[in-house]
Protein backbone atom coordinates (compact mmCIF):
# COMPACT_ATOMS: atom_id res chain seq x y z
CA UNK A 1 0.00 0.00 0.00
CA UNK A 2 2.86 2.15 1.07
CA UNK A 3 4.76 1.51 -2.12
CA UNK A 4 1.46 2.11 -4.52
CA UNK A 5 1.07 5.70 -2.70
CA UNK A 6 4.67 6.30 -3.12
CA UNK A 7 4.54 5.43 -6.76
CA UNK A 8 1.70 7.89 -7.35
CA UNK A 9 3.22 10.59 -5.82
CA UNK A 10 6.34 10.17 -7.98
CA UNK A 11 3.48 9.98 -10.76
CA UNK A 12 1.94 13.09 -9.95
CA UNK A 13 5.31 15.32 -9.17
CA UNK A 14 6.03 13.82 -12.85
CA UNK A 15 2.95 15.19 -14.00
CA UNK A 16 3.15 17.49 -11.97
CA UNK A 17 6.80 18.84 -13.32
CA UNK A 18 5.54 17.62 -16.94
CA UNK A 19 2.48 20.35 -16.67
CA UNK A 20 5.42 23.18 -15.93
CA UNK A 21 6.98 22.75 -18.69
CA UNK A 22 4.12 22.64 -21.13
CA UNK A 23 2.90 25.73 -18.85
CA UNK A 24 6.16 27.36 -19.39
CA UNK A 25 6.24 26.52 -23.07
CA UNK A 26 2.91 28.23 -23.91
CA UNK A 27 3.79 31.26 -21.87
CA UNK A 28 6.61 31.38 -24.14
CA UNK A 29 4.36 30.89 -27.45
CA UNK A 30 2.00 33.25 -26.13
CA UNK A 31 5.06 35.78 -25.47
CA UNK A 32 6.06 34.75 -28.89
CA UNK A 33 2.73 34.88 -30.24
CA UNK A 34 1.76 38.61 -28.75
CA UNK A 35 4.84 39.79 -29.97
CA UNK A 36 4.47 38.65 -33.74
CA UNK A 37 1.11 40.38 -33.13
CA UNK A 38 2.67 43.74 -32.28
CA UNK A 39 4.86 43.65 -34.87
CA UNK A 40 1.87 42.80 -37.35
CA UNK A 41 0.36 45.81 -35.80
CA UNK A 42 3.20 48.25 -36.69
CA UNK A 43 3.78 46.30 -39.76
CA UNK A 44 -0.18 46.88 -40.90
CA UNK A 45 0.17 50.75 -39.30
CA UNK A 46 2.91 51.20 -41.58
CA UNK A 47 1.04 49.68 -44.56
CA UNK A 48 -1.68 51.90 -43.75
CA UNK A 49 0.32 55.08 -43.24
CA UNK A 50 1.61 54.04 -46.78
CA UNK A 51 -1.38 53.16 -48.55
CA UNK A 52 -2.82 56.17 -47.25
CA UNK A 53 0.35 58.55 -48.64
CA UNK A 54 -0.47 57.17 -51.90
CA UNK A 55 -4.03 57.78 -51.85
CA UNK A 56 -3.58 61.40 -50.60
CA UNK A 57 -0.49 61.69 -53.53
CA UNK A 58 -2.97 59.88 -56.06
CA UNK A 59 -5.86 62.55 -54.85
CA UNK A 60 -3.32 65.47 -55.05
CA UNK A 61 -2.29 64.35 -58.58
CA UNK A 62 -6.10 63.99 -59.42
CA UNK A 63 -6.85 67.33 -58.49
CA UNK A 64 -3.99 69.07 -60.12
CA UNK A 65 -4.93 67.59 -63.39
CA UNK A 66 -8.65 68.66 -62.68
CA UNK A 67 -7.06 72.40 -62.37
CA UNK A 68 -5.29 71.81 -65.48
CA UNK A 69 -7.87 70.69 -67.79
CA UNK A 70 -10.32 73.70 -66.62
CA UNK A 71 -6.94 76.08 -67.40
CA UNK A 72 -6.29 74.57 -70.46
CA UNK A 73 -8.03 76.87 -73.82
CA UNK A 74 -8.35 73.58 -75.79
CA UNK A 75 -11.59 70.64 -75.21
CA UNK A 76 -10.41 67.43 -73.29
CA UNK A 77 -12.22 64.54 -73.56
CA UNK A 78 -10.96 61.21 -71.37
CA UNK A 79 -12.77 58.22 -72.78
CA UNK A 80 -12.55 54.95 -70.78
CA UNK A 81 -13.24 51.46 -71.52
CA UNK A 82 -15.66 51.27 -74.46
CA UNK A 83 -15.12 54.53 -75.41
CA UNK A 84 -16.98 55.97 -72.76
CA UNK A 85 -16.36 59.30 -71.65
CA UNK A 86 -14.94 59.46 -68.03
CA UNK A 87 -14.18 63.63 -68.08
CA UNK A 88 -14.13 66.58 -69.73
CA UNK A 89 -12.82 69.99 -69.42
CA UNK A 90 -15.27 73.41 -69.31
CA UNK A 91 -14.04 74.10 -73.21
CA UNK A 92 -15.27 70.78 -74.35
CA UNK A 93 -18.73 71.27 -72.77
CA UNK A 94 -18.60 74.80 -74.35
CA UNK A 95 -17.73 73.31 -77.64
CA UNK A 96 -19.74 70.17 -78.27
CA UNK A 97 -22.89 70.94 -75.31
CA UNK A 98 -25.06 68.76 -73.94
CA UNK A 99 -24.06 66.18 -76.00
CA UNK A 100 -20.94 65.41 -74.00
CA UNK A 101 -22.49 63.54 -71.26
CA UNK A 102 -20.29 61.55 -68.74
CA UNK A 103 -21.32 57.47 -69.26
CA UNK A 104 -21.62 58.53 -73.11
CA UNK A 105 -20.14 56.76 -75.71
CA UNK A 106 -18.03 58.89 -78.27
CA UNK A 107 -19.60 57.99 -81.44
CA UNK A 108 -22.64 58.31 -80.06
CA UNK A 109 -21.62 62.22 -79.03
CA UNK A 110 -19.67 62.73 -82.43
CA UNK A 111 -23.08 60.88 -84.81
CA UNK A 112 -25.39 64.07 -83.05
CA UNK A 113 -22.33 66.90 -82.85
CA UNK A 114 -20.08 66.44 -86.39
CA UNK A 115 -21.87 67.24 -89.79
CA UNK A 116 -18.25 66.78 -91.52
CA UNK A 117 -15.03 65.43 -92.12
CA UNK A 118 -12.81 68.34 -94.09
CA UNK A 119 -9.10 66.62 -93.23
CA UNK A 120 -8.11 63.22 -91.65
CA UNK A 121 -7.90 65.14 -88.27
CA UNK A 122 -10.30 68.10 -88.44
CA UNK A 123 -13.96 68.07 -87.68
CA UNK A 124 -17.11 70.34 -88.54
CA UNK A 125 -19.32 70.39 -86.37
CA UNK A 126 -23.27 71.09 -86.48
CA UNK A 127 -22.90 74.47 -84.73
CA UNK A 128 -20.37 75.27 -87.40
CA UNK A 129 -17.21 75.46 -85.49
CA UNK A 130 -13.96 73.96 -87.61
CA UNK A 131 -12.03 71.52 -85.28
CA UNK A 132 -8.96 70.39 -85.28
CA UNK A 133 -8.54 66.81 -82.74
CA UNK A 134 -6.00 64.33 -82.20
CA UNK A 135 -5.93 61.42 -80.01
CA UNK A 136 -3.47 59.57 -77.31
CA UNK A 137 -3.97 56.61 -75.64
CA UNK A 138 -3.64 56.56 -71.67
CA UNK A 139 -0.03 54.94 -70.39
CA UNK A 140 -1.27 52.62 -67.63
CA UNK A 141 -5.40 51.98 -68.80
CA UNK A 142 -7.56 51.41 -70.79
CA UNK A 143 -8.30 54.35 -72.64
CA UNK A 144 -7.79 57.83 -74.84
CA UNK A 145 -7.45 61.37 -74.59
CA UNK A 146 -8.87 63.35 -76.91
CA UNK A 147 -7.57 67.12 -77.54
CA UNK A 148 -9.95 69.09 -79.74
CA UNK A 149 -8.95 73.33 -80.64
CA UNK A 150 -11.63 75.38 -82.43
CA UNK A 151 -9.45 77.01 -85.73
CA UNK A 152 -12.85 78.59 -86.47
CA UNK A 153 -11.32 81.92 -86.75
CA UNK A 154 -8.11 81.11 -87.71
CA UNK A 155 -8.75 78.96 -90.42
CA UNK A 156 -11.09 82.55 -91.67
CA UNK A 157 -7.95 84.58 -90.77
CA UNK A 158 -5.88 82.36 -93.46
CA UNK A 159 -8.41 82.16 -96.49
CA UNK A 160 -8.51 86.32 -96.14
CA UNK A 161 -5.08 86.21 -96.02
CA UNK A 162 -4.69 84.02 -99.25
CA UNK A 163 -8.04 86.32 -100.94
CA UNK A 164 -5.29 89.13 -100.03
CA UNK A 165 -2.54 88.00 -101.79
CA UNK A 166 -4.93 86.68 -104.70
CA UNK A 167 -6.11 90.40 -104.76
CA UNK A 168 -2.75 91.51 -104.55
CA UNK A 169 -1.31 89.42 -107.26
CA UNK A 170 -4.15 90.17 -109.62
CA UNK A 171 -3.45 94.08 -109.29
CA UNK A 172 0.16 93.38 -109.79
CA UNK A 173 -0.57 91.66 -112.76
CA UNK A 174 -2.88 94.44 -113.90
CA UNK A 175 -0.39 97.03 -113.10
CA UNK A 176 2.17 95.23 -115.83
CA UNK A 177 0.03 95.10 -118.04
CA UNK A 178 -1.39 98.19 -117.91
CA UNK A 179 2.14 99.43 -118.49
CA UNK A 180 3.01 97.19 -121.51
CA UNK A 181 -0.19 98.43 -123.03
CA UNK A 182 0.38 102.38 -121.97
CA UNK A 183 3.99 102.22 -123.45
CA UNK A 184 3.30 101.59 -126.88
CA UNK A 185 -0.23 103.54 -126.39
CA UNK A 186 1.75 106.31 -125.91
CA UNK A 187 4.13 105.88 -128.69
CA UNK A 188 1.53 105.28 -130.94
CA UNK A 189 -0.54 108.90 -129.89
CA UNK A 190 2.97 110.80 -130.41
CA UNK A 191 3.25 109.44 -133.54
CA UNK A 192 -0.92 110.30 -134.46
CA UNK A 193 0.00 113.95 -132.93
CA UNK A 194 2.66 114.60 -135.26
CA UNK A 195 0.39 113.91 -138.17
CA UNK A 196 -1.80 116.74 -137.75
CA UNK A 197 1.08 119.24 -137.77
CA UNK A 198 0.44 121.78 -141.09
CA UNK A 199 4.68 121.78 -142.32
CA UNK A 200 5.17 118.12 -142.45
CA UNK A 201 5.80 116.79 -145.81
CA UNK A 202 3.98 113.79 -147.65
CA UNK A 203 6.45 111.56 -147.06
CA UNK A 204 6.91 112.57 -143.24
CA UNK A 205 3.02 111.87 -142.58
CA UNK A 206 3.44 108.76 -144.42
CA UNK A 207 6.30 107.64 -141.82
CA UNK A 208 5.00 108.91 -138.31
CA UNK A 209 1.21 106.71 -139.70
CA UNK A 210 3.40 103.91 -140.37
CA UNK A 211 4.71 103.89 -137.18
CA UNK A 212 1.70 104.56 -135.28
CA UNK A 213 0.49 101.59 -136.88
CA UNK A 214 3.36 99.64 -135.97
CA UNK A 215 3.09 100.20 -132.48
CA UNK A 216 -0.78 99.47 -132.16
CA UNK A 217 -0.01 96.28 -134.06
CA UNK A 218 2.58 95.34 -131.09
CA UNK A 219 0.16 96.00 -128.18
Amino acid sequence: MSSAKYLSRQQLEHAFHLFNQVSEQLTDSYKQLQQRIGELNLELAAARSERMRQLAEKERYAHRFAQLLDALPAAVVVLGEGGRVEQFNPTACHLFGDTLQIGATWSEISRRSVASYPRRDELKLVSGALVSFSEQPLAAEAGHILLFLDITETRELQLSAERQQRLSAMGQLAAQLAHQIRTPLSSALIYTAHLSRPDLTEIQREKFSDRSRQTLLQM
